[in-house]
């Protein structure tokens, strides 16, 4: 995961957790951190993200109930961007320029 999915796993916890129980936040991130583990088994089964269409790389999201985890694969290392909330717009890329930074990667178009 990114230092940017780790940040929003953080906030969104928070959040659960003032809206309901330290518990609420707890299963949320046990569940979010299960089916996160299991992208490393075949991790294109997850669908094309609709966020930046354009991008230098493939962006998939793994929906896990009302939050998507929106990631991209180098080689055989699934990397976790951003985890967002199923009803907020597609990312851009100024909301992912920071986790691309961290990887390395220019959050520009690829050349024509």
């Amino acid at each position: 995961m990114t230092q940017r999915a780790v940040e929003d796993l953080d906030s969104i916890s928070a959040w659960i957790e003032s809206e309901g129980t330290a518990l609420d936040a707890q299963r949320w991130v046990v569940r979010l951190s299960e089916a996160h583990a299991t992208l490393g088994v075949f991790p294109d089964r997850c669908p094309v993200a609709p966020d930046v269409p354009g991008l230098q790389l493939v962006l998939r999201h793994l929906i896990v109930g009302e939050y998507r985890a929106v990631f991209t694969v180098r080689g055989c290392v699934v990397f976790v961007l951003q985890v967002r909330h199923g009803k907020r717009r597609p990312a851009t890329k100024q909301d992912l320029a920071p986790a691309l930074r961290e990887l390395r990667l220019p959050p520009s178009d690829p050349p024509q």
